[in-house]
């Protein structure tokens, strides 16, 4: 309703400012036509375009029947006649006989039959025909207020998808064009798209965002100008609207108490119309039973339920259904909780009237999503509960079905969305579901469908991206067009960088400049991609495929390295793993105990930091026994090798460094060359996901590649230290980099254990990486890293001799390696997303497809990370797997040590190797044949000598 009557404005002002001069007869029925919408009698409204139109036709004015054309579709969006859409798109087709295809009055056609699509649920042709009336304003360069209903409309479609960053992108170029003074509609306008964008805001649970343009709303509305009783009413509404928020917003952030005293406002007010009576007594009952007041919650929302009961479905309806499911379930009433849930979804979707609550709907097309998946949600959770209380197995398939049913969803709406920031919000919503579903599952004792929600529930971002260029490759898209956009890629992280310093410094005038500049290289890439999506459908279908790893194929490729999968989903208050090898797959679980997250704590810290005293080796050894214990003793496989799927905060675990003995006596002390480490015992591997891991490297080049490039820039004393910015110092510890002694030893004796190229001290520069990186297929950093703990990454670095690479700059650039090696601190460290993992430097090699990594977990010690990643390359050298030549360059270092203060695993235990463990292949050399030659040759030439 806000949005419609805003463009009701819009399409009137339209009217009024029409400047031709048609014959006298059509001017008096276009009066007329005018009256009847201002007084908003849409009925006789539609009657009346009807004859203006064909007198327009008759006089042969196109322009005011292009004016007409868009009227008659404003009326049809608010009178509900979709079924005069195809007369609206023949009067289209007539108008554009007779018009040029860019006559500026086309703008308000099309937007407006874009509104109109978006009133009938049709998204796709919403966004198409509102982006065409976009077009034609940019080519008649017409008044950016035009914009502003556009885009503000745009932000509604994709609030409702919730993609919030596209819909906060949209609102916010809305306000952005906006001057200081403003028409009556315009402030209007202005007002409807502060109070969306604070709903917005309220959705991806920002709260301090969604309340402070909540109370913009109120401000502007509180100004406005009263000059007769339709602006009072209007003044009203708007605060009505505004105050709804309010109270909401307050809601979610769980402070009842605020939500109650706003909707004790809005009732001061007085209602404008029965809608608000609805929202104050179901947003009251929703209210109170925050507060556990079950009487006073049933009593309010049986009150709006009783103003909302009238024939048809209503969206508002379903939400008091959905509140008194909340209200009857947590109270344990469970039957009529799932009754209330089944009308809460008839109410919503237009064409489901199935009233057992076993079924479910099948959605076709998602609208309103926050409002589905929220019932489905609970509907799954109550029918679960029931189960646990009759344990009738049909009360548990109901809610396996029911969660199956809201996993689709979140599929179909995950899909669509184009901005990462979009998916991990959505993301954040679907773990309790994923949970929920595992729970479940697991309770039916289905261990191939825990394995798959498993596996959905992780690296959903990283899995898309993989297939998203592995679909590129295969499908034969031209290079021109994946040019473009990587080129649109590397733009918009250059902006998003250049906002990130104008927040930081509160420079407002950069703020809308590089907000401005963003919204358009992202609505360039948007148009793009649905160009490559359009022409290529066998890309579109490959970069959305949301199946995960086949069981049978991960399997296979288990059987084959004798390795056994252990994955984890880390709950609320369970531990699911999932035990699969080449044979058979079971479940295990286990209770995260009251000291449970302060033990993995205690852990992380002790392991990253080295210390001789004895109270930190008794710390030490007794979490890393307790987390043994917990996660791998009941599951201990009998293969040589594991593949780790972390979870949450296991994600920053070091498993090889967990110990299966717990000390015994006391010691004086800290014997850590004493203790039974895993990697004794184990070869250890980890990865994001299954379905990552088996997610084959795209074979973007033929040419043949060289074996090894290594960096190592001099940070010696003896050297000139590298100068930075501060910006690029930015998130180290100290401000400035220590110094590194044995770096460059590392990269020159591993360049002669395999060949290759160093690059040290002056020559371990950004122009080198980037000149060469695509033509290696080991690529080595010996050098400072720095993480970030936020998901932007601005602050992930690697340190070169002239600048640092960042994590953004990786994301973009086109590697064939088959192996990175991230030798410096805090690779593998970063901002850990639910469903998605860590945010670090690793993460971004990942992201270019690059299968095998190798990366640390802390800040590392310089001597032996460089003794190990010798022993490690000698190794692979001999063709070792490549987890078992990092582990065998763990027992090489703890066995050849002098002092067994160094048996401390910060130094041996930092580094993780991520990804497929095949042995590297030898690097292709034109002379090594010779040398084979020869060797045969000589070695005939003796044994002939010696007969």
């Amino acid at each position: 309703m806000i949005i419609k009557r805003a463009f009701f404005y819009l399409s009137l002002l339209t009217l009024l400012l029409s400047t031709d001069s048609p014959a006298q007869n059509c001017d008096s029925l276009h009066d007329e036509l005018n009256s009847l919408i201002a007084s908003y009698s849409l009925d006789n409204a539609y009657t009346k375009n009807i004859q203006v139109l064909e007198c327009y036709k008759t006089q042969s004015s196109w322009l005011k029947y292009g004016v007409c054309v868009s009227t008659m579709t404003f009326v049809a969006t608010e009178l509900d006649k979709h079924e005069i859409l195809p007369d609206i798109l023949s009067s289209i087709d007539t108008l554009l006989q007779h018009i040029e295809p860019q006559d500026s009055i086309l703008d308000r056609v099309y937007i407006d039959l874009g509104i109109l699509y978006h009133d009938m649920h049709d998204n796709d042709n919403a966004i198409k025909y509102i982006e065409k009336g976009l077009d034609v304003i940019e080519v008649n360069n017409s008044d950016p207020m035009s914009k502003t209903s556009a885009y503000a409309t745009l932000g509604d479609i994709y609030q409702k998808k919730l993609d919030n960053e596209k819909a906060v992108d949209y609102y916010q170029q809305s306000l952005d064009i906006f001057a200081d003074s403003l028409t009556a509609y315009q402030l209007y306008t202005k007002i409807i798209t502060y109070i969306n964008l604070a709903t917005v805001y309220e959705n991806g649970r920002d709260y301090k965002n969604a309340i402070k343009n909540a109370m913009m709303a109120i401000d502007a509305a509180n100004n406005m100008q009263i000059t007769d009783m339709h602006a009072v009413n209007e003044q009203k509404y708007l605060k009505t609207v505004s105050y709804c928020n309010m109270s909401s917003m307050y809601r979610k952030w769980n402070k009842p108490d605020s939500a109650i005293y706003y909707l004790d406002e809005l009732q001061k007010s007085d209602f404008v119309d029965t809608n608000f009576a609805t929202y104050y007594h179901r947003n009251m009952g929703i209210a109170y039973h925050k507060k556990k007041n079950y009487e006073k919650a049933a009593y309010y929302l049986n009150l709006s339920l009783d103003v909302t009961n009238r024939e048809g479905k209503s969206p508002v309806r379903s939400t008091i259904c959905k509140a008194m499911g909340k209200l009857y379930s947590e109270q344990g009433k469970y039957s009529e909780a799932l009754e209330y849930f089944q009308q809460a979804l008839i109410q919503l979707i237009p064409d489901f009237d199935d009233e057992r609550i076993q079924n479910n709907p099948n959605v076709t097309e998602v609208y309103r999503a926050e409002n589905l998946l929220d019932i489905l949600q609970n509907k799954a959770e109550t029918s679960y509960k029931y189960y646990q209380v009759s344990k009738d197995k049909a009360d548990l398939n109901a809610a396996l079905n029911t969660y199956q049913t809201t996993i689709e969803i979140v599929d179909k709406v995950r899909i669509e969305q184009q901005h990462d920031e979009s998916v991990f919000s959505l993301l954040r919503t679907a773990r309790p579901i994923y949970e929920g579903a595992i729970e479940a599952a697991y309770a039916a004792n289905q261990p191939e469908l825990v394995y798959k929600l498993m596996e959905k529930s992780k690296a959903v971002i990283l899995l898309t991206a993989l297939r998203d260029a592995g679909a590129k490759i295969t499908t034969g898209i031209p290079d021109s067009l994946l040019n473009q956009e990587k080129d649109l890629k590397v733009k918009i992280s250059y902006n998003k960088r250049r906002l990130n310093k104008a927040q930081a410094s509160n420079n407002q005038e950069k703020i809308k400049e590089f907000n401005a500049i963003l919204f358009e290289k992202r609505e360039q890439l948007q148009k793009l991609i649905n160009q490559l999506e359009t022409d290529y459908p066998e890309y579109y279908e490959r970069k959305y495929n949301t199946d995960v790893a086949n069981l049978e194929e991960l399997q296979n490729q288990l059987k084959q390295t004798n390795s056994t999968a252990i994955e984890f989903f880390m709950g609320e208050k369970v531990v699911y793993v999932s035990i699969i090898n080449g044979e058979n797959i079971r479940l295990h679980q286990l209770e995260k105990e009251a000291d449970f997250e302060a033990t993995l704590t205690d852990f992380l810290v002790v392991t990253s930091n080295p210390s001789s005293k004895i109270s930190d080796f008794e710390t030490y050894t007794q979490s890393a026994a307790s987390l043994y214990q917990k996660l791998l003793q009941p599951i201990l496989p009998s293969t040589q090798n594991i593949l780790i799927i972390p979870d949450g905060k296991l994600t920053y675990l070091a498993f090889d460094a967990l110990i299966q003995h717990p000390i015994k006596g006391e010691y004086k002390e800290p014997r850590y060359d004493t203790l039974s480490y895993l990697v004794n015992q184990f070869n250890i591997n980890y990865d994001y996901s299954a379905s990552v891991l088996l997610e084959k490297k795209p074979q973007k080049s033929t040419q043949k590649l060289k074996s090894f490039l290594g960096f190592a820039p001099g940070f010696s004393s003896d050297e000139s230290t590298p100068s930075f910015s501060s910006e690029e110092f930015a998130h180290t510890r100290s401000g400035e980099l220590d110094s590194l002694v044995h770096n460059q030893r590392e990269v020159e004796a591993i360049k002669d254990i395999i060949g290759g190229i160093a690059y040290t001290s002056e020559t371990a520069t950004i122009q080198n990486f980037f000149d060469h990186a695509n033509k290696y297929r080991i690529i080595h950093f010996a050098t400072h890293a720095v993480a970030d703990d936020t998901i932007q990454n601005t602050g992930h670095k690697i340190y070169l001799q002239d600048s640092v690479i960042r994590a953004e700059d990786i994301y973009n650039t086109s590697l064939n390696a088959d192996l990175v090696v991230l030798s410096a601190c805090e690779t593998g460290q970063g901002e850990l997303i639910e469903g998605e993992g860590v945010m670090s430097l690793a993460r971004a090699f990942r992201y270019t497809g690059c299968p095998s990594l190798t990366a640390s977990l802390w800040s590392v010690d310089d001597k032996s990370t460089a003794d190990i990643m010798i022993n490690f390359y000698k190794n692979l050298s001999i063709q070792q797997a490549q987890n078992q030549a990092l582990t065998n360059s763990k027992r090489t270092y703890l066995q050849q040590l002098n002092t067994y203060e160094k048996a401390h695993p910060f130094y041996w235990a930092g580094f993780v190797h991520v990804g497929d463990t095949s042995a590297i292949a030898r690097a292709n050399n034109s002379l090594q044949w010779l040398w084979w030659v020869l060797g045969f040759v000589v070695l005939l030439g003796l044994w002939r000598w010696l007969r």
